[in-house]
């Protein structure tokens, strides 16, 4: 298949085909995203105010040998609203950890629009992008002067709010809080083996078993990984090399993490210690990576040199390659199929708990809500604070009515319950602290004064960029 292909396909969302959607979090978001077929993958990225309906003809081409993957970005299609404005910078992030969460490698991008945009972002920061195919993408022109100005001026304006307004960072309520999806109580949906049995010995099942598989693929296949540290000193100098041996003369496995805030010019690692956490083959330099992969556990490597300077290595831990066929997990692959079947009994089972742990909420009995999140691997927040400017609860974003209802809330009200679809998500408000007030004059002088900061900045470079054109005089007194 040519990438004209692409442009010559009729798309119609009225003849979308029947894929489920999955969804996934990314940056506390709840993202919708469809996924079918086998072999080489096409991630498509649509444009504003559309979604993953823009490449339904994508999915009559031959799922044997194509992977479709369609996303909805935050705010479109079936996904939840970001509490981040719509930019490509924002979708280019969350299409990376996209990726890295899909275990997704040799793909190629579709992008409209900002799609396209946000498919060059990716691309520039990930090796596993084959190929892209681009359609109106922005981002490839050049911007005016205006543009910088206002948005360096709207950053400069909300830091100085942050700083001046020290009111909403101040309004912080503590709660105790749980929130269970829906999927995350499947696994407690009954199903006999009978059941799985009279499943497998269906002929028309073994095509299901086929897409689970492949759908989950990630899970069952996994590749090798190791879970390192590292030290970096920047620039391939002798004063850098002379440096990195000077710190691997007096760092072990004992003081690493220390040595590693200390010394290290990477500054994500200056406060973890220098943690890259576990990776697998082909997210590191290959400098980099065929030493960590060949070094033992608990061994640090002598300097290696990369594009970046000199690192230190120390690996913490290693996975072996992990590969399960088909055949293995088969059963399993049934028993999830025959679960999605069984919607009745899930909705049953998510309204018993919401009940059962709504109550234990009302007894402030900690230890049953513990136990009761737990069983199904959902989030409990104890004893959490909750800021007004943030609206963070954990790693959960409330959206501005969640917000509202929390800091509209007063300890010994019942207890709240954010009816999202298909999710448990119940707050007891424990405590609350107001911050100072502004006054109405205060609030209106501040926006007054940034308005006119905002004026004479774009006057400024007007003039500054039409000196560069014309000769123009400037009569002070008009202005």
């Amino acid at each position: 298949m040519t990438l004209s292909t692409f442009f010559e396909m009729e798309i119609n969302a009225q003849k979308f085909p029947s894929i489920a959607d999955k969804h996934i979090s990314i940056d506390n978001v709840d993202l919708a995203y469809k996924d079918a077929g086998i072999g080489q993958i096409l991630l498509c990225l649509h444009a504003i105010g559309h979604s993953s309906k823009d490449f339904a003809a994508l999915y009559q081409l031959d799922l044997h040998h194509y992977r479709i993957i369609s996303l909805d970005f935050p705010g479109h299609g079936n996904s939840q609203a970001a509490r981040r404005p719509v930019s490509a910078s924002y979708f280019s992030k969350i299409v990376l950890e996209f990726i890295e969460k899909l275990e997704l490698k040799d793909l190629i991008i579709v992008g409209n629009s900002i799609g396209g945009a946000t498919a060059i972002r990716v691309a520039s920061n990930n090796p596993n992008i084959n190929m892209l195919a681009l359609s109106n993408p922005g981002g490839l022109d050049k911007r005016g002067f205006i543009a910088p100005i206002f948005l360096n001026f709207m950053v400069n304006f909300f830091r100085k709010g942050e700083e001046m307004n020290p009111k909403f960072k101040n309004n912080k309520t503590t709660v105790l809080a749980v929130k269970i999806g829906r999927q995350d109580l499947a696994p407690l949906v009954s199903v006999s083996e009978q059941e799985i049995k009279d499943y497998l010995s269906k002929p028309e099942n073994k095509k299901a078993i086929e897409i689970a598989y492949t759908e989950n693929f990630s899970k069952y296949n996994k590749p090798e990984e190791v879970k390192a540290r590292h030290i970096l000193i920047k620039g391939a100098d002798e004063k850098s090399l002379q440096k990195i041996k000077e710190i691997r003369s007096k760092v072990n496995v004992g003081n690493f993490s220390q040595v590693a805030n200390k010394e290290t010019q990477d500054t994500s690692g200056q406060s973890n210690g220098g943690d890259l956490g576990w990776f697998a083959k082909g997210r590191m330099v290959p400098e980099f990576e065929k030493v960590a992969f060949e070094m033992k556990l608990g061994e640090i490597s002598e300097p290696v040199k990369t594009e970046f300077g000199y690192h230190l290595i120390l690996v913490e831990d290693k996975k072996a390659q992990e590969t399960k066929p088909m055949d293995a997990v088969k059963s399993e692959l049934a028993l999830m199929e025959i679960q999605k079947t069984k919607a009745p009994d899930l909705d049953k089972l998510l309204n018993s708990t919401r009940e059962q742990i709504k109550q234990a909420l009302r007894q402030n009995d900690v230890a049953q809500v513990e136990g009761l999140t737990k069983k199904v691997e959902g989030q409990i927040f104890k004893d959490t604070e909750i800021n007004q400017y943030d609206q963070n609860l954990g790693s959960v974003s409330l959206t501005h009515e969640e917000s509202e209802k929390v800091f509209g809330s007063n300890p010994g009200d019942d207890i709240l319950s954010f009816r999202e679809a298909g999710t448990i998500f119940l707050v007891k408000i424990l405590s609350k602290k107001s911050g100072p007030e502004q006054t109405p004059d205060q609030i209106k002088s501040e926006v007054s004064s940034q308005r006119e900061q905002l004026s004479r900045k774009v006057r400024e470079e007007f003039i500054k960029d039409l000196n560069g054109k014309a000769k123009i005089v400037t009569n002070q007194s008009l202005l």
